[in-house]
């Protein structure tokens, strides 16, 4: 009786070993092909979960290292962390999308280009490596996957998004340009000084020699006569002063404006440098609308 149950046991330990053995390799065989999972697409363009996963641990260890004095903000972000993470990465493979649509690629020269610019801060290159590898857990390829992303978004937003940036001469008029002048003097004064201006440049003389004679104007200075820009303004990223949105907003490349007296309390010259020719607002608008009327995985 003893020896039949010693072998019943045995039996049983044997085959609860096979069942163990099948299970442990079931597992790790699921682990494997889950992580190689494709979790995000866009288009032909693929993340796997073992990716993704690498990505959201820099996320977090970037969110830890920054937040590391704001306990409220670190527990915000990290709730979010996994989304951030895949918007970013979906973002990026749209603009690889576009781009190639287009034709348009960024070269390993540009890229190094604007690395050269970040690692100089340093005292070497390697400790720029060193620095990101503790602070974000980073390699080299990490910093120029980003750069990429920024120099696509700016090679390709002239094709997507809607917005002009320029460079702009003013004089004001709401302040005596001199020890005791009157304002009404200053604005006649202003106004007959853009107005000169706006003759030379239907005359045919550059923006750029204008705006450097402003600067340089040897009785009225800064802030009263000056030369300054605007970037991406878009009716999203709109001005205050509505005198000046609207005379912006009707520029085309290289376009002068008319002489503008804004509520801003001087007159100016608005000159368009860059015309985004696309129609949306914002990068934000953008990517969402790619979401719904492409194929996209996230």
């Amino acid at each position: 009786m003893g020896r039949i149950r010693s072998t019943f046991t045995e039996t049983n330990i044997r085959l609860f070993s096979i069942i163990f053995l099948i299970l442990l390799i079931l597992g790790a065989v699921y682990w494997y092909f889950d992580q190689k999972r494709v979790v995000i697409k866009v288009g032909d363009r693929t993340v796997t979960k073992t990716e993704f996963n690498h990505k959201l641990a820099q996320y977090k260890k970037f969110i830890s290292f920054t937040t590391k004095d704001n306990k409220d903000l670190k527990k915000t972000q990290l709730k979010t962390a996994a989304k951030d993470t895949a918007e970013k990465i979906t973002e990026y493979l749209i603009l690889k999308e576009e781009a190639e649509k287009r034709n348009i690629s960024i070269s390993s020269e540009e890229i190094d280009s604007e690395l050269k610019y970040i690692t100089q801060l340093y005292s070497s290159e390697d400790e720029y490596k060193k620095a990101i590898a503790t602070a974000y857990d980073w390699t080299v390829d990490d910093t120029k996957q980003t750069i990429e992303t920024r120099l696509l978004k700016k090679k390709l937003a002239p094709y997507i998004l809607s917005y002009w940036s320029g460079t702009y001469v003013y004089m004001r008029y709401d302040v005596p340009l001199k020890e005791g002048m009157e304002l009404i003097e200053s604005d006649r004064i202003a106004k007959e000084r853009m107005n000169s201006y706006y003759s030379r440049l239907q005359a045919g003389e550059s923006f750029d020699k204008i705006s450097e004679e402003a600067m340089s104007d040897p009785e009225y200075k800064y802030p009263n006569l000056w030369a300054s820009y605007f970037k991406e303004i878009s009716e999203e990223k709109s001005l205050s002063n509505q005198s000046e949105m609207e005379a912006i907003t009707k520029l085309s490349q290289n376009g002068d404006s008319n002489v503008i007296k804004s509520e801003g309390g001087y007159y100016a010259i608005f000159k368009a440098t860059e015309v985004g020719g696309g129609k949306y607002k914002s990068w934000d608008s953008f990517f969402d609308s790619y979401k719904k009327t492409n194929q996209v995985k996230e």
